[in-house]
């Protein structure tokens, strides 16, 4: 009877990948892939293999060597696990400073995490001295492939001024492009400069829109913000019945003035217009007391005139 070798049993479909042996019996198809170097993004996905312990017993030091294998041949994504490894402290302590090399490498290789990792490094001081101006400079490459909390952590930096020249209008871009790409904290921060009409042309109804995308992505300030704007009627119908709905869901996401505001609509009641919020007094104590209870002293100065303190 022939003898296969278990490379190509698995390759066959004879054996399942995750065939469970030590490291010293047996090497990954990724492995083999890897070490004869026709494959570099195999030693990448080798590492992951052992990182995660897949299919083989976990060693997050094989993992680095085979991650730092592909880095070495210039494969982006294996440098930024290297920086991780390193960041996290996987095998021995963590270095930060060793970190920001990898990351450094697997940025100007073209990986946008590798960028954004690096800035948060240099925006903190954490393992490298302090620079915002090279933290932004990351964080823009980052934002640049997409990575919207990368935008948002440029814009902030362009909008407090702190270690580069202030720049609203940059930083509103930036916000923007952090709101097109998913991040719900850019959406926010652009609704505000353009509620404000900081750095750009002032646009209230934008401004809703904005935060309702924000609010949609769970952002608790931005539904409060939203709730306002519809009480009273900035940049879109006033609406008290919506507006309360948007109070409740920035309560209900833990936004204490959510809580008293949604108090504040059952206390007053709104006359006998058609989209009007019934006057409750119990649900107006219910919403005074979470407000109270978050320290939010109008709301305990109300419970005290209605006799619940």
């Amino acid at each position: 009877m022939r003898i296969i070798s278990l490379c190509t049993a698995i390759i066959l479909g004879l054996l399942p990948l995750d065939v469970s042996l030590a490291r010293d019996e047996v090497k990954t198809l990724n492995e083999f892939l890897c070490e004869s170097g026709k494959d570099m993004l195999a030693c990448y996905k080798a590492g992951i293999q052992y990182g995660t312990g897949k299919g083989v017993a976990q060693d997050h030091h094989h993992a680095r060597q085979l991650h730092l294998m592909a880095c070495r041949a210039d494969i982006a994504i294996g440098c930024l696990q290297v920086g991780t490894s390193y960041a996290i402290g996987f095998v021995g302590s963590e270095n930060r400073t060793r970190a920001a090399l990898f990351y450094i490498k697997g940025c100007k290789g073209g990986n946008a995490i590798a960028c954004h990792q690096a800035g948060t490094l240099y925006e903190r001081g954490d393992g490298v001295a302090k620079d915002l101006k090279r933290a932004a400079i990351l964080f823009q490459s980052a934002c640049d492939d997409y990575i919207g909390m990368s935008c948002d952590k440029a814009g902030d930096i362009y909008a407090d001024g702190e270690g580069v020249k202030r720049d609203l209008a940059l930083a509103a871009r930036l916000f923007l492009d952090g709101c097109e790409f998913g991040d719900a904290k850019a959406c926010f921060k652009a609704g505000n400069l353009l509620d404000r009409g900081d750095g750009v042309g002032k646009d209230p109804a934008r401004a809703v829109g904005l935060y309702l995308s924000a609010c949609e992505q769970k952002h608790a300030e931005s539904c409060y913000n939203v709730g306002d704007r519809y009480a009273w009627g900035l940049g879109i119908s006033r609406d008290p019945v919506r507006a309360l709905d948007f109070y409740l869901q920035a309560c209900r996401k833990q936004f204490p003035a959510g809580c008293f505001m949604a108090a504040e609509q059952y206390f007053a009641g709104d006359g006998i217009a058609k989209n009007a919020v019934a006057k409750d007094m119990a649900k107006a104590r219910k919403y005074y007391r979470k407000a109270c209870k978050w320290k939010i002293i109008p709301a305990c100065d109300q419970l005290r005139i209605i006799g619940d303190i």
